[in-house]
């Protein structure tokens, strides 16, 4: 169990979930993740601000899962298919951005989550240095399962779907920017936004 993350909880749980199926190449291990805004108290105050409108309106109540399994090729059921393979995980923080989210409990028990109008541009001005970064992770993995394997390169990247955590419109057109990216290269993002929120 994995509290008190916000957004980062799922990716945690799946990179702690490969770990596992690499040490047991047979294991099969449920993630579950969830974000329960409602039972936070993350509701409209008496007074809104425009920050709490936002906030309100960006984060809701949510949940998702998967069964992360091992590289084992001998499924136990005919009807087992891997869908996708978890190569490497990475996270940072980003110096100098702590005033852009504040995040804390009330008197009252309720959260409060402020977001900085820039938060979505110094987002988007961070992701160059990391998908380099773990892009180069990820082929140092791959290169190491087979001497031809692939990973894109940041040139490469307007071939690939990019999955991320939406963070609302302005982060998407900003990751997407700052890639060098269309909509089209986030396309399941968006689509993940559109029918389901911000998860």
């Amino acid at each position: 169990s994995i509290e008190g993350m916000g957004c980062l909880t799922g990716f945690r749980l799946l990179n702690l979930a490969r770990q596992v199926s690499l040490s047991d190449p047979k294991a099969r291990i449920l993630v579950v993740a969830a974000d329960l805004r409602s039972a936070l108290g993350n509701s409209m105050p008496s007074k809104p601000t425009r920050e709490d409108i936002v906030s309100v309106s960006l984060f809701r109540d949510a949940a998702s899962a998967a069964v992360v399994g091992g590289q084992s090729h001998n499924y136990s059921r005919s009807s087992e298919r891997p869908c996708y393979e978890i190569v490497t995980g990475l996270s940072r923080i980003v110096e100098g951005t702590d005033h852009l989210v504040d995040y804390h409990e009330t008197n009252e028990g309720a959260i409060r989550l402020f977001l900085h109008r820039d938060l979505p541009e110094n987002i988007g001005k961070s992701e160059p240095g990391f998908v380099s970064t773990l892009l180069e992770k990820g082929r140092k993995v791959m290169l190491n399962k087979s001497d031809d394997a692939h990973v894109p390169t940041m040139n490469e990247l307007r071939g690939v779907d990019i999955l991320c955590h939406t963070g609302g419109p302005k982060v998407l057109r900003e990751v997407a920017k700052c890639l060098g990216l269309t909509s089209k290269n986030l396309y399941s993002s968006w689509e993940v936004m559109k029918n389901n929120g911000n998860l």
